[in-house]
């Protein structure tokens, strides 16, 4: 029984009298019983506590911050090693010259990042460190010579400078490399990224600085480390010719972001990494300040500060922000003369952050084009080390206009954000895929044709992206809640939303009609307090008690014996007492008793009461279920004038 597993689980090619591959498969029920591991239930895992023998080659599992295991997820298997302490050692009688580790993720430290091959010095034992957790289906080792299998070249420095300069400028190699030399030059090393740009030559001695390592990662081992002048390394990747237009087009030649063995290193050396000073946003603008335009420190920073304002309002798609940061927690500013921003951020709560949380990032501190901000990484993470407890106000469309136009000069914006609700009645710029954001105008009420406010560039919640899509489109029926801050723009000369901001589609409001006294009883309900009003737009019909002279489209008035006020309403025709009117708005606690509409929209439904209608021959006036009608040639109309029947 054991010999037929070991053929159905493993193929052994008699390639050469030294040379044969044995494979390792962990994807199947057969695979795992020829090396002697039970299959675990679906959401489970069988942990490896011995070694694994198959053809004359050992497999050694270690555990790292989980157990080794074989593990099958809804009946997929796989072999899965943890980072921390994580390893599979082979070894076999003759030499082993190549691992193929096929799996949906490989990370080892010998094996170079981006690829699943370990191909270095053949020898009988090799083993696999783990770096983050791999997750394997099949091992393939080659024992002896590698048929079939193209050998990576080693070259030496001298040999990598010479293969890139055939390249045209700025091309990148079609065949990956090792490259084995000394550092000459390292960059300070980034714990943040865990990476340092160094240079190489062929003679420590020599400090030659023509061939550069971008971005590399060192590592010794499972473990990163800094590198220090006359550490001996081989690195892998690309060869590229590179132009460096910023410094009189010197040639460079580097590795594309390689992964590097460390060889041999200095005795001795000091690769402690220097503590990062923890600054204030002060001290990072003086910093920012003394910098040319697109210059970066080489050192990282610490800097804490209090969210001033927001420039970019968090991205729900790639969950990031713009912000700009303070040392005094009541400062509000877009300005970047008083703040540092944070480009493209990432905050750790992944939620947007707030004007006032308390915030922190590590980073490099840039000057770009008089914005002193972080080295323009997008996706920088920062913590929120406090949440933010400010609550926007809630504007409609009218209120938000008033408050725009209030703002000092032509393109200055307001202090804080806020929360502006209204209808889309045009969408200027449709939704914009790779920005996530539209444009549009928004209404105070239903069916306006012209806009008052313009949302410009807000960021669209992937749900609501397809009700943006045509330019032109008047769809009145869309209620938003747009958050961002407010200004006077000249061009368009209506009042803006600022770019940045970002949009919510809600449930279009209540726009039940509702008499004065149901208007009545649902600000009781709604317990609003004098002076407040209610989040949504309701419409409201009765018939008018007493009216003031209408005064350029604003007229105020009230219905049912003054229970109900109507204060520079919006009118097209002036209204009298005992028309019957709808208002439509925000209802507004007045006193104890009065409940109004501030600033809403009416209109007359009829000329008069329906007590007062003075029929004629061919009209009558019928009640049906208590509801009164209309009938006039033989059709049917109800009190507000639609044809029921």
């Amino acid at each position: 029984m054991k010999k037929f597993f070991a053929f159905v689980a493993v193929a052994i090619f008699a390639l050469s009298m030294n040379a044969k591959q044995v494979v390792f498969d962990f994807s199947s029920d057969a695979g795992i019983a020829a090396l002697g591991i039970t299959k675990p239930d679906a959401g489970k895992g069988t942990n490896l506590t011995s070694a694994l023998v198959l053809d004359g080659v050992t497999l050694t599992p270690a555990d790292g911050s989980t157990k080794t295991r074989v593990w099958n997820s809804s009946g997929n298997l796989d072999l899965r090693v943890y980072a921390s302490g994580g390893s599979l050692t082979f070894s076999a009688e003759e030499d082993i010259t190549t691992i193929d580790v096929v799996g949906t993720a490989v990370a080892f430290s010998e094996i170079a990042e981006g690829t699943s091959r370990w191909q270095g010095e053949a020898a009988k034992s090799v083993k696999l460190t783990a770096t983050a957790t791999s997750k394997i289906t099949k091992i393939t080792v080659w024992v002896g010579e590698t048929p079939g299998a193209e050998k990576i070249d080693t070259l030496t420095v001298a040999q990598a400078i010479a293969i890139a300069d055939t390249l045209k400028d700025n091309a990148s190699s079609e065949k990956k490399y090792y490259v084995e030399g000394y550092v000459v030059y390292a960059d300070p090393y980034s714990p943040t990224y865990k990476n340092q740009i160094f240079f190489m030559s062929d003679n420590p001695a020599v400090k030659d600085s023509t061939f550069e390592a971008y971005g590399a990662l060192p590592k010794l081992g499972k473990d990163t480390l800094p590198l220090v002048d006359g550490d001996k390394v081989r690195a892998f990747g690309l060869l590229k010719k590179y132009i460096d237009t910023k410094n009189g087009n010197k040639k460079q030649l580097e590795l594309v972001n390689p992964a590097v063995e460390v060889l041999d290193t200095v005795p001795g050396a000091d690769r402690s990494i220097p503590e990062v000073p923890t600054i204030t946003v002060d001290s990072a603008l003086k910093i920012g300040a003394t910098l040319a335009d697109n210059a970066t420190t080489t050192e990282e920073y610490i800097i804490e500060g209090y969210v001033a304002g927001i420039h970019t309002f968090f991205n729900s798609d790639f969950k990031n922000e713009n912000l700009f940061i303070a040392d005094d927690p009541a400062v509000r500013t877009l300005d970047p003369a008083k703040a540092f921003e944070i480009y493209r951020g990432k905050p750790n709560t992944k939620v947007a952050t707030g004007l006032g949380a308390k915030v922190k990032i590590r980073c490099k501190i840039k000057q770009y084009k008089g914005t002193v901000e972080n080295d323009g990484s997008s996706g920088t993470p920062f913590d929120v080390l406090e949440p933010s407890t400010f609550v926007p106000d809630t504007l409609t469309v009218e209120e938000a206009v008033e408050v725009a136009n209030a703002v000092s000069a032509v393109d200055a914006k307001t202090d804080v954000y806020y929360v502006v609700k209204g209808f889309v009645n045009s969408v200027t710029s449709a939704y914009v895929k790779k920005y996530n954001n539209a444009s549009f105008t928004l209404a105070q009420f239903p069916n306006e044709t012209e806009g008052a406010l313009t949302a410009f560039q807000a960021l669209v919640l992937n749900a609501d992206s397809a009700k943006v899509k045509t330019t032109g489109a008047a769809p009145s029926d869309l209620y938003v809640n747009v958050t961002g801050y407010l200004t006077k723009h000249g061009s368009p000369a209506l009042p803006q939303i600022a770019s940045g901001a970002i949009t919510a589609f809600v449930e279009a409001p209540n726009m039940d009609t509702i008499r004065v006294d149901a208007a009545t009883a649902l600000a009781d309900g709604l317990a609003l307090a004098v002076g407040a009003k209610s989040d949504h737009i309701y419409a409201v019909t009765d018939i008018v008690s007493s009216a003031e002279d209408e005064d350029e489209g604003l007229q105020s008035f009230s219905m049912a014996d003054d229970f109900f006020e109507a204060y520079l309403a919006h009118v097209e025709e002036p209204i009298a007492a005992g028309n019957k009117v709808e208002v439509v708005g925000r209802l507004k606690r007045v006193d104890e008793f009065v409940v109004q509409i501030e600033g809403g929209k009416a209109r007359i439904i009829y000329p008069e009461g329906i007590e007062n209608i003075e029929l004629t021959e061919k009209a009558q006036k019928v009640v049906v279920d208590g509801a009164v009608y209309i009938i006039r040639d033989n059709k049917m109309f109800n009190i507000h004038g639609a044809q029921v029947r």
